[in-house]
């Protein structure tokens, strides 16, 4: 059982995904790290201290709450998209995570993680509620195309066509068709 003062402070998204879906955004306001790190740093990357890290993500993964493991990766600004399948039963990498910036997946069986900090997370899904996904979005992401890499992972991996997913809030028509520039994406997402 953990200390209740320590669970993260949840933000739910506001968007039309199907019931199947579950998605929420930490803040740092609540945590175990301490210093310069103080609040819920799920970053080994940063220099915080391992155990406080262990500690954080072992209070993510109680949020999500059904045992599933989560999907970490080491994010880099870039365009590359992992199936959390994938991430979370590699045998060959059991401690280090796959350089990507966006996860997709399929079963209920993983779930998928990014980190932000001053970058925002885009979510994913079909109209379904079956397949589902995040991407790291930061400036250099957006510039260099992590959600459109992310779009053509789903339409390449599970034969999802543009009509049956949702960025946030829009249709992925929408960004195909270039109705609506990236960034603003990511503007919906920080309300």
């Amino acid at each position: 059982m953990h200390d209740e003062s320590l669970r993260p402070t949840l933000i739910l998204p506001d968007w039309p995904a199907p019931s199947p879906v579950q998605a929420f955004v930490t803040t740092r306001e609540s945590g175990p790290s301490q210093g310069p790190y103080a609040g819920f740093n799920p970053a080994l990357h940063v220099g915080d201290d391992p155990a406080m890290v262990a500690q954080v993500r072992e209070l993510l993964a109680a949020e999500v709450d059904d045992g599933r493991p989560l999907a970490w990766l080491d994010q880099v600004h870039g365009t590359q998209v992992v199936d959390a399948f994938d991430v979370c039963h590699a045998e060959d990498r059991p401690d280090a995570p796959p350089r990507a910036d966006a996860c997709i997946s399929t079963g209920t069986g993983q779930a998928c993680v990014v980190m932000t900090a001053d970058c925002l997370p885009v979510l994913f899904c079909d109209r379904q509620g079956t397949r589902v996904g995040v991407a790291h979005a930061g400036w250099r992401g957006l510039v260099e195309g992590v959600l459109e890499a992310t779009i053509e992972e789903f339409k390449r991996q599970f034969s999802t066509s543009s009509g049956q997913l949702l960025v946030n809030d829009e249709p992925v028509e929408a960004i195909e068709d270039e109705d609506i520039d990236p960034t603003q994406i990511t503007r919906s997402v920080r309300g």
